[in-house]
């Protein structure tokens, strides 16, 4: 059996200097955070020249899904990593995937769409899914 920690005695109470309260983060907020997370993700996936971008609704369901009032933000890196890292790193490495743009969206589930990129006089170029070129 654990014995139970007596929280009053002096012993525990020089380990607690303050108890901080944060108010709760507005939607506009979370949007950043989750921001921040595609960064790093595009930041990670450079080497591989593979850039990600997040519809609206995307945002809103992986939001909906992985934002806690309680525990802020820190389930939503959960949620993107189990949403979007996972399947992506997948595909990356059983399709072979890289140059191309990836944007996730959401319906009825999440789905990446995926264009590859490649250069044509110097400008960046895509295939779209009817097959043509499309140059940015």
């Amino acid at each position: 059996e654990i014995p139970k920690r007596d929280w009053s005695s002096d012993v525990c109470s020089s380990d607690l200097d303050a108890i901080a309260k944060f108010n709760k983060l507005d939607q506009t907020s979370i949007r950043l955070i989750v921001d921040k997370f595609v960064v790093e993700m595009n930041d990670l996936l450079s080497d591989k020249h593979i850039h990600v971008t997040l519809t609206t609704a995307a945002t809103d369901y992986i939001i909906s899904q992985g934002y806690d009032s309680k525990m802020g933000a820190r389930p939503l890196s959960r949620k993107i990593n189990e949403l979007i890292k996972v399947p992506l790193s997948k595909r990356i490495l059983f399709e072979n995937i890289t140059n191309c743009n990836v944007t996730v969206d959401y319906t009825d589930k999440i789905e990446f769409d995926v264009k590859e990129k490649f250069a044509l006089y110097g400008n960046t170029t895509m295939i779209d899914e009817n097959g043509y070129v499309v140059v940015d």
